[in-house]
């Protein structure tokens, strides 16, 4: 799944049990709610085989309601005790196991508890009609109406655990099934899932589609998709593609680039898998509020319409995009046709589609520069969960589905993906995939577990895997590298690399690449590439012969996952001359460990600051300035962390911001009407701009419709100019909102209007949404109450937070483990009481020490918010 997001896994406890538990002790644990514990699991795995589902579900009644009639068909291998299928809430009108009819108790809140008297050993059936409401969250069945055109646009989200919000099923990855649909629609209506209709046919005003069993996979993978959507057609081979998107977001979508990519991707794929896609069709949808960057639903892949701009996209968002669909298309095999047996894989599943997806776009197309935009982006992310208290293994124990969503993050992604990259780099790339070629065709169709990767790559390479495994999956946090090397002239005499293991962690084997540069001219250029493997804890000292360098980088390539600690006279010389540096990798490398130093206190922010003042205007590539901007403004960035105690340092803050915004206008004069460049610079003075220098140039683009010639203002960047404007009081603000809002009548606009109404500077609106998120009653979508929340109190309107420290911790108290645990979390970000201050942050960390029943994934996210925020009392002390 996804490429945005942020949560993850591993398990496991050797410790417990793997003996049949069963019973209804299990199927009822003591505050479980709609929950799934892994002895649960083994258990009902241990029973079920042969598992095959038919479905018909019915999307045309009006309501909020779709019907259902489920058959489920399985041979059970122990009848003596009661059998569990998931099924969440629902209103079940009929069950029959057997053909014999079932009272109607046996539903319960969260599952059907089927009786062991109706049970029999080997083959049974279960038959269960059911009406099921529609969701507002991106869970089960997903409904949006459209508020241009007013019609139903359907999707469904199932990973982890959510296939039994749509049906009654046995919900675990290990119980593959197949599933046989048919689904009555409005006659305009495309309907979309794992295989391709073998008949529609009409049934009055409605149409009755069919679909064939799909191969057997995990219930997670099952999906649902229907509504008006508008169909594109293509061809790779035997295999159809499809895109569908909304008809409004239709005009805005470059069809030819996504059957171009995704092309490009199948080609790469199966040859670099030995494996030709494995199913029948491939469809790719995006659908409105989907909560995710995308899903991997077998052959029926979802994706957020933010993978859609309303302009011409720049090449790095066509990167992203690129890097997402090939995210997802290469779960289709590592996943899809070789699936995880158990959640705590799912760091296995989603590292591994995140480094075969940058390896993928890097090779087969034209974005070369992928792996920097890896090593600026996904691998920094990585690095900073990794250094925080939250942080955990690779490989984290997973004893029920909730805990895994708890660990869906950038450990699991991003450093799962970055550790895999070393692996590679370690045993060697050709190693590396055939071990992987042999995985593919072992498992295809089965379940597995981690030593079964390990296995087929083990043989492959004389590398102790299992101690690799050991030592990198099972231990948390970033080993760090010192460099100490001297000359003896003009030769290099010797460089002594010293690895210190991070706090509480043994040695970590493997290997890297050390770079000498030297300064020639203007530039500092490449001298030598040095591979080196550490293979114990002892300093390693490299001997050749070799120039003198004047900066040594330990991890040139960046194959190695760790902290570089630059020596002493390497620094010296990167504080004037970084951008002088020609590798653009290395540059990027050298960006992050010095944002690092600084959230590490081991580099003053006003130290950062001069480097930034000193390199940032001789920098002229763009993923580096991203990288650069990045650091400065927005969450957790210089702007962040400055003091702001004393009118001197709100002052020396205002200028910091003006100088910015000054140097980002004179960039932008500089650039061609309508190319990349110039929407570089205008989207990051959008992003920035907070003093009358960058809002009054703004607000003009905003009266004039464009910015130069060739660059008209689509309505996303309005929207963002209109929103700074509004959050920082301009004067034309007012007038801007009301016109954009009648101009821009889409959801995309509407959405946008709501984030603009909550960052307004005051009290009375603060009140208003405050009353209306935290409220019982509170029933908007999931996306727009994201978008409220999460718009309401940037942080120069700390002062008005204040006052809703009590609505906070009574909301915390009442909904810390509710069943709708992505409202209550989005919610409890939002109004979040820290605000880079010692008596707020002292308040909240006691009061979740004292409380011990707070949901796992709302917990972790305020400890993040807590520790952030204590670092940044600590940057400031420093300044």
């Amino acid at each position: 799944m996804l490429r945005i997001l942020l949560a993850g896994i591993w398990l496991f406890l050797l410790s417990c049990s793997t003996s049949s538990i069963g019973g209804d002790a299990r199927l009822r644990g003591v505050g479980q709610g709609s929950d799934l514990l892994w002895t649960e699991a083994q258990s009902r795995k241990a029973r079920l085989d042969n598992v095959a589902y038919t479905l018909k579900v019915d999307l045309t009644p009006e309501g909020d309601e779709f019907l259902g009639s489920a058959t489920l068909n399985f041979d059970l291998k122990d009848p003596a005790q009661a059998l569990r299928v998931d099924f969440f809430e629902g209103r079940v009108t009929r069950i029959e196991i057997n053909g014999q009819a079932q009272p109607l108790t046996i539903k319960k809140d969260y599952w059907v508890e089927l009786p062991a008297a109706a049970l029999k050993a080997g083959a049974n059936t279960v038959a269960i009609d059911y009406a099921q409401k529609y969701s507002r969250t991106g869970q089960g069945l997903h409904r949006f109406k459209d508020p241009e055109d007013g019609q139903f646009y359907l999707h469904t989200q199932f990973q982890p655990f959510d296939a039994n919000r749509f049906m009654p099923c046995f919900d675990q990855p290990d119980l593959r099934a197949t599933l046989k649909l048919q689904v009555t629609a409005p006659m305009k209506w495309q309907v979309v899932t794992a295989t391709m209709e073998t008949s529609k046919k009409a049934s009055g005003s409605h149409q009755v589609w069919d679909f064939p069993p799909t191969p057997k996979i995990a219930t997670y993978l099952f999906s649902l998709h229907a509504g008006p959507y508008q169909m594109m057609r293509d061809q790779y081979g035997d295999v159809p593609l499809r895109i569908f998107v909304r008809p409004a977001l239709a005009k805005y979508l470059n069809s030819n680039d996504w059957f171009m990519i995704t092309k490009q991707g199948f080609r790469f794929f199966e040859n670099y898998f030995g494996v030709k896609y494995p199913f029948k069709k491939y469809d790719q949808l995006i659908v409105p509020e989907f909560s995710f960057g995308g899903m991997e639903n077998v052959a029926a892949v979802t994706y957020t319409e933010s993978s859609v701009t309303r302009s011409n996209p720049t090449r790095r968002q066509r990167r992203g995009v690129a890097g997402l669909m090939l995210h997802e298309m290469a779960h289709m095999w590592f996943g899809d046709l070789v699936t995880m047996a158990w959640w705590n894989d799912l760091w296995l599943n989603e590292s591994f589609a995140t480094l075969m997806s940058s390896i993928a776009v890097a090779q087969s197309t034209e974005f070369k520069e992928e792996w920097q935009g890896f090593a600026a982006n996904l691998k920094r992310w990585a690095y900073m969960q990794d250094a925080m208290e939250t942080t955990h293994p690779i490989e984290a124990q997973v004893s029920r589905v909730k805990e895994a969503l708890a660990n869906f993050d950038g450990i699991t992604y991003n450093k799962g993906a970055a550790v895999m990259k070393q692996l590679r780099y370690y045993m060697t790339e050709t190693a590396f995939r055939k071990g992987i070629q042999d995985y593919m065709k072992t498992y295809a169709y089965k379940n597995t577990t981690l030593p079964d990767f390990i296995g087929s790559l083990q043989a492959h390479t004389q590398k102790d895997l299992t101690l690799w495994a050991d030592s990198w999956l099972r231990q948390s946090g970033t080993d760090q590298v010192a460099t100490n090397w001297a000359c003896e002239g003009d030769k290099l005499k010797a460089i002594t690399l010293t690895m210190t293991p991070s706090k509480g962690a043994q040695f970590r084997p493997q290997a890297l690449e050390v770079g000498l540069f030297g300064l020639k001219g203007d530039r500092v250029v490449a001298l030598k590439q040095v591979r080196a493997e550490l293979n114990g804890p002892a300093p390693l000292t490299l001997k050749g012969d070799w120039a003198c360098p004047d900066f040594v980088y330990p991890n040139n390539g960046d194959h190695a996952y760790v902290n570089v600690k630059l020596d002493p006279n390497s620094l010296k010389l990167l504080e004037t001359r970084l951008s002088d540096i020609q590798d653009l990798l290395v540059r990027s490398l050298v960006w992050n460990d010095l944002w690092r130093m600084v959230r590490e206190s081991e580099l003053p922010l006003k130290n950062y600051v001069a480097i930034v003042e000193r390199n940032f205007q001789r920098e002229t590539d763009e993923i580096i300035l991203q990288q650069v901007v990045g650091t400065v403004g927005g969450g957790s960035s210089v702007l962040t962390y400055w003091p702001v105690d004393s009118d001197e340092q709100r002052a020396a803050r205002t200028e910091f911001v003006r100088k910015f915004e000054t140097d980002f206008l004179a960039r932008l004069k500089l650039t061609s009407s309508g190319s990349d460049g110039e929407k570089f610079w205008v989207d990051n003075l959008i992003r920035f701009s907070e003093t009358p220098t960058g809002l009054d140039a703004m607000a003009g683009w905003l009266k004039a419709n464009r910015v130069s010639t060739r660059m008209p203002l689509d309505p996303d960047r309005k929207w963002g100019i209109v929103r700074q404007l509004v959050r920082f009081n301009h004067a034309s603000a007012n007038e801007a909102f009301e016109r954009l809002k009648a101009e821009d009548r889409s959801d995309r606009g509407a959405k946008s209007a709501l984030a603009v109404e909550a960052i307004t500077p005051a009290a009375e609106v603060k009140s208003k949404w405050v009353n209306e998120i935290t409220s019982k009653t509170a029933s908007r979508p999931l996306e727009e109450l994201q978008v409220v929340a999460y718009s309401l109190f940037p942080q120069e309107q700390d002062a008005l937070k204040i006052k809703y420290e009590p609505a906070f911790f009574d909301y915390l108290a009442k909904n810390k483990n509710s069943e709708d645990e992505a409202r209550s979390r989005t919610v409890i970000q939002g109004l979040l009481p820290l605000r880079c201050e010692t008596k707020a942050s002292v308040k909240l960390k006691e009061t979740i020490e004292k409380d011990r029943d707070i949901n796992p994934m709302v917990l972790k996210s305020i400890k993040m918010s807590l520790e952030e925020d204590e670092r940044c009392q600590r940057i400031r002390r420093s300044f």
